[in-house]
């Protein structure tokens, strides 16, 4: 499992280096504004998200854009549908992710 996660969280380095106040170091408050979700996406569909206008500040707004075009584009299910958020988001001390997902 341990091996899983390094490979999974390399990946996610690769994929989001360069942008933008993104900095990926573990696979939980690496995410917390949503910019490298964002940025995830964008590297491979550059189409479907203006990475540039996003705000840090922004993490539920940009989460749930993120969501939303994974579920429209990607088919992946959204939180509502079977893909809840991990429980190392939900502990995140951010009211902004308790709201979001609908926790709080």
């Amino acid at each position: 499992y341990a091996a899983l996660k390094v490979r999974l969280l390399t990946w996610c380095q690769r994929h989001t280096e360069g942008y933008r106040n993104v900095c990926v170091s573990d696979l939980t408050s690496s995410w917390k504004s949503g910019l490298a979700l964002c940025a995830l996406i964008h590297n491979f569909r550059a189409d479907l998200i203006d990475f540039d206008s996003l705000n840090e500040e922004e993490s539920a707004k940009n989460n749930q854009m993120a969501f939303d075009i994974a579920e429209r584009e990607f088919g992946i299910p959204s939180r509502d549908q079977q893909m809840p958020l991990p429980q190392s988001l939900l502990e995140l001390d951010d009211p902004s992710f308790r709201k979001m997902s609908h926790f709080g």
